[in-house]
């Protein structure tokens, strides 16, 4: 069974980034000083987020959401 994937990037703008799902994989892309989204997606590090304010599960459910 194939994971959710977005049709777009969606931004949290308290994380300073644009998030999405491909095949239920985390990605992000960094947001830029003026709010426009940077071009380098990359897979979220869950462990690495862990450690830091920042919960990905959180995200991830809110993004199951969303088309």
């Amino acid at each position: 069974m194939a994971g959710k994937t977005n049709s777009e990037w969606y931004s949290f703008e308290t994380l300073g980034g644009f998030f999405k799902l491909e095949e239920g994989v985390l990605m992000e892309c960094p947001m830029n000083i003026d709010g426009s989204r940077s071009d380098s997606p990359y897979e979220v590090d869950r462990r690495a987020a862990g450690e830091n304010d920042f919960n990905p599960s959180e995200i991830v459910r809110e993004l199951e959401k969303k088309p």
